[in-house]
């Protein structure tokens, strides 16, 4: 009876333990020890999974935990909410055994509130393995197993949980620092890789007039073509949109990584609590710096066009031709305005000149350099800042545009409008002065003789100093 009682206190003091996966262990050595079985296993029961979380087991390999899967005996305890006991399996054929060798076996529910959270399991390769009094044993172990893994798990969520707290808190910090939306999705994914560790994940973020193209930011292993194959597969993925402001700003798509020890996707209540925080915090971050970037977008560009505006530009020729003055280089202006624009406007009304507008402004888009800045200088005169570009590749550019204006077509309702045509200036530093009022002075000259001789034509300014410009 001392034996009994201080084997059962012992066994109590091993299984209390708050650290999750030891206490399984402990519960499943215990198992093994009180009945004197070769083998035990411990199943949990979550969100209509089950899942083998410890084992012990003289005849059974490491390599065999990879292959052990919920076995019928196992669920048929789910289903039965029921103590199972098989004395011989040879005389059973509906319930199966978890192992091929074992002749008897014992499942016990573990259960706690009337709901039951998992399966102690229990086999042996001898007949009639289990009597009554190692029946009574395992029962009571099952019970106090029970307790012990519900409190086990209780400490467990709670120290996730506050992990996770100083986790978000962290990103928190973190994406407030971030200057853009595509450094923001950047830091994002790598705390997704600590949230998530055993899935791959894609932000994804459509593009919007402040920020022209499309985000694709990928974690867990994959590289960016990876990425795009989960956003246009069908293949099982969890979808969650990035939300503010009740307007979704973009979609986290969610996968388990291949081999990765972990039954499904997020199913269970805190792993759905978890994701919903980590993308609220992620698109709170992402409207702020959209909206930033929005305000910032409108402060420097037309809203007709796109194009940069005249404030944009007068910073910009200003930084730009002290950078040609610091590298001893070179800085074109190009100048243009619309011929006859006001008669469009008085005959076809501002749709039609909007229309023109707008054209234009994609045609000057469209036929320059990155590092070029197009902006509308105000009605219908456009201005190029061209950094690093001598006078006859401007004219060439010029000439270029002015070409390819002339051939488009414009229509409004059944209207024809056109041909429209466009006057061109150019000049540059240093040839035409080394100031921004300067070179915009002999811009508009360059453009106005452009005007009185005929229109539609591209013409450089006349720098004193320097007739041929070639």
């Amino acid at each position: 009876m001392v034996n009994a009682i201080d084997t059962l206190y012992d066994i109590i003091q091993a299984i209390s333990t708050l650290d999750i996966e030891k206490c399984l262990a402990n519960i499943v050595h215990s198992a093994s020890i009180i009945v004197g079985a070769p083998f035990a296993a411990v199943f949990i029961y979550q969100s209509g999974s089950l899942e083998l979380k410890s084992w012990v087991g003289a005849h059974v390999s490491p390599e065999d935990l990879f292959l052990i899967t919920p076995g019928n005996i196992v669920k048929e305890v789910i289903k039965q909410r029921k103590l199972i006991l098989i004395q011989d399996t040879d005389t059973v054929h509906n319930i199966l055994p978890l192992l091929p060798n074992s002749r008897s076996v014992l499942a016990v529910p573990l259960e706690i509130d009337n709901k039951i959270i998992g399966v102690l399991l229990i086999e042996s390769t001898r007949v009639n393995a289990f009597g009554n009094r190692a029946q009574k044993r395992v029962i009571r172990l099952a019970t106090l197993a029970a307790i012990a893994i519900s409190n086990a798990d209780l400490f467990y969520q709670l120290e996730e949980r506050n992990r996770e707290i100083l986790l978000i808190n962290e990103m928190s910090s973190a994406l407030q620092k971030c200057n853009g939306v595509r450094e923001a999705l950047e830091a994002a994914a790598q705390y997704g890789n600590r949230f998530f560790p055993f899935t791959e994940g894609v932000f994804f973020m459509p593009k919007y007039d402040a920020h022209p193209v499309e985000e694709v930011v990928p974690w867990g292993g994959l590289d960016e073509k990876e990425a795009k194959k989960i956003i246009n597969s069908a293949k099982q993925k969890l979808c969650i949109p990035l939300k503010a402001r009740d307007e979704n700003i973009g979609i986290l798509y969610l996968r388990k990584k291949k081999g990765a020890n972990s039954n499904g996707l997020f199913l269970d209540d805190s792993q759905k609590r978890l994701i919903t925080t980590f993308t609220d915090q992620i698109s709170l971050a992402l409207d702020n710096l959209k909206l930033r970037e929005i305000l910032t977008y409108q402060a420097l560009r037309d809203s007709l066009t796109g194009l940069y505006n005249r404030r944009y530009m007068e910073e910009s020729l200003e930084r730009e031709l002290s950078r040609a003055k610091r590298k001893k280089g070179t800085l074109s202006l190009m100048m243009l305005d619309i011929d006859f624009f006001k008669r469009v406007n008085d005959t076809y009304g501002h749709k039609a000149g909007d229309k023109v507008l707008i054209k234009l402004s994609r045609i000057l888009n469209t036929h320059i350099r990155k590092g070029d800045i197009a902006c509308r200088y105000g009605g219908e005169e456009f201005l190029i800042i061209l950094p690093d570009v001598e006078l006859p590749v401007a004219y060439d550019r010029g000439e270029k545009i002015r070409k390819v204006f002339k051939n488009c077509s414009f229509e409004l309702g059944n209207q024809r409008l056109g041909p429209i045509t466009v006057s061109i200036g150019i000049v540059a530093y240093p040839t035409h002065g080394d100031a921004p009022h300067k070179l915009l002075m002999e811009a508009d000259k360059a453009l106005y003789k452009a005007k009185m001789t005929g229109r539609d034509r591209v013409v450089i300014g006349y720098a004193e100093h320097n007739i041929n410009c070639f």
